[in-house]
């Protein structure tokens, strides 16, 4: 496959783009055979995706990945342009690969969901030029499929808070929801230190736990590892400390004049 993934003046472009009517779009979801089709390299795959691709003949994935293709041409997320010979990429997708490739940081989420399945949601920062991010992709895989969702970056903290407070549930009986236990999720950060630091990454992580009708508690981890005393955290309290964390306080929202002496 000759597919075009873009460099970084396209991708600005093409988050402008697809940003500009709300500042918030859902991008395609892709199945693992897909992206491993595309020539995904994310800076953060997912090792179950990663082992099943490498535990596959040279045959084998030779057969994924022709299959895969057919799906992407039938979905018109991979089509041949009239009086060319080289396929191209619908242009969300473009973006998905890029900013998986490529993320200004990362946030990595993880939890149960209501069938009691693992899911995990990360969400990789797009910066606009070094430093200052424009959007984030979020993505979510559950059974090996990946949702993609782009958002302006001032509205990735309240989002990330909305995935890490949702009702923990673990089923049904006929239509009512059985809650569970109190359950954990996780929440990581990863970002580039400063220039001239020691260390190449620097992290934030915590740990929020959820109980039916309970009180929200948090325990922030500290950077030997160790957890905190659990205490209790508020919504507003927790989308601060992940704005502050993934260095987005006083972002601008792409389209809209920064603010004299906005950024950092």
């Amino acid at each position: 496959m000759t597919g075009r993934v873009p460099v970084l003046g396209d991708l600005r472009e093409s988050v402008l783009r697809l940003l500009a009517p709300a500042g918030d779009v859902q991008l395609p979801s892709l199945s693992r055979e897909e992206l491993f089709a595309l020539g995904d390299c994310p800076a953060l795959a997912h090792t179950d995706d990663q082992k099943w691709w490498d535990g596959l003949s040279g045959s084998e994935q030779v057969l994924v990945r022709g299959t895969a293709e057919r799906g992407l041409l039938a979905r018109n997320l991979l089509r041949l342009p009239e009086g060319s010979d080289e396929l191209e990429l619908d242009e969300g997708v473009w973006t998905i690969l890029a900013a998986r490739r490529r993320p200004s940081w990362l946030a990595i989420m993880q939890g149960l969901d209501e069938p009691g399945a693992e899911v995990q949601v990360i969400v990789s920062g797009i910066d606009l030029s070094p430093g200052l991010t424009m959007a984030v992709l979020v993505r979510a895989r559950i059974a090996g499929v990946h949702a993609h969702r782009l958002i302006a970056a001032p509205k990735a903290p309240g989002v990330m808070v909305d995935w890490l407070l949702r009702e923990p549930t673990t089923g049904r009986v006929g239509s009512e929801p059985v809650t569970s236990a109190p359950v954990g999720r996780t929440v990581e950060i990863l970002r580039p230190r400063d220039p001239g630091t020691d260390d190449q990454v620097r992290y934030a992580r915590a740990v929020v736990l959820l109980a039916a009708g309970a009180r929200v508690r948090w325990s922030r981890i500290h950077p030997d590892g160790t957890p905190g005393e659990p205490e209790p955290v508020t919504g507003p309290e927790l989308t601060g400390w992940l704005a502050a964390a993934c260095g987005l306080l006083g972002e601008p929202v792409p389209g809209e004049p920064m603010a004299a002496g906005a950024g950092r």
